[in-house]
């Protein structure tokens, strides 16, 4: 079945297209579609292994070593890094856990 009919369209004869052009042509389409193929079926790997220490970005995510004699855990920080404070302010809340070494 001809697409086109060379007695109705007299001009088509003279845009013969070689045939190394079909051939490459062809080509080039089942080069594009075996790459869909082949990036459809790679398991892409979201994630990578390393080693390292791993710290958060933001200062208030990270831990926050504090020197106390008594033990215990801070609930809420009412203060940030960097924060201007003032005299009789409270910077956090803790929660002591009191051992019973430190009971009179």
């Amino acid at each position: 079945m001809m697409l086109y009919d060379h007695q109705h369209f007299s001009s088509l004869t003279f845009n013969k297209v070689h045939s190394w052009i079909r051939i490459f042509t062809l080509l080039m389409v089942v080069f594009f579609l075996l790459l869909m193929a082949l990036m459809v079926f790679t398991p892409w790997q979201q994630t990578s292994t390393g080693n390292g220490t791993v710290i958060a970005f933001d200062p208030n995510d990270r831990v926050q070593n504090i020197n106390s004699p008594i033990q215990g855990r801070i609930h809420q920080w009412y203060v940030r890094d960097g924060s201007v404070v003032k005299k009789a302010i409270p910077l956090l809340k803790s929660l002591i856990m009191i051992r019973s070494l430190y009971i009179d």
